[in-house]
């Protein structure tokens, strides 16, 4: 939530307007706010600025169009299978965002999958 205060800060002050959102989740696309994020992330002292940068991202761009099909569970499931956690492979042909089909992978509840202690 601090992130998101301190983007519209930024948009604000900035004059951006209603294209600001865009400008700056986007900010290799456009020079007048390039090194936006550093200001960005000089609010959050403990966190470099690229580590807010990237929790933003993903932020934007997850997909609230819909909710995950079973079938694409199910997709998420054979592909690990058989080609382990190359991720990005399988995202662009979903046309989701890498980190969202990696994070939907783990909550799957995969009956194989060994949890607890390491042996």
């Amino acid at each position: 939530m601090r992130r998101l205060k301190r983007q519209f800060s930024t948009i604000k002050s900035h004059g951006l307007g209603d294209e600001g959102l865009n400008m700056v989740s986007h900010c290799r696309s456009h020079k007048e706010v390039k090194n936006c994020w550093k200001e960005i992330g000089a609010a959050f002292p403990l966190r470099p600025w690229v580590s807010v940068y990237h929790g933003a991202y993903i932020l934007f761009e997850k997909d609230e169009k819909r909710e995950w099909t079973p079938g694409e569970y199910e997709l998420i499931q054979n592909f690990q299978q058989k080609h382990r956690s190359d991720w990005n492979v399988l995202a662009e042909a979903m046309g989701k965002h890498h980190i969202h089909v990696k994070d939907t992978w783990c909550r799957l509840n995969v009956p194989k999958l060994k949890k607890g202690n390491w042996s």
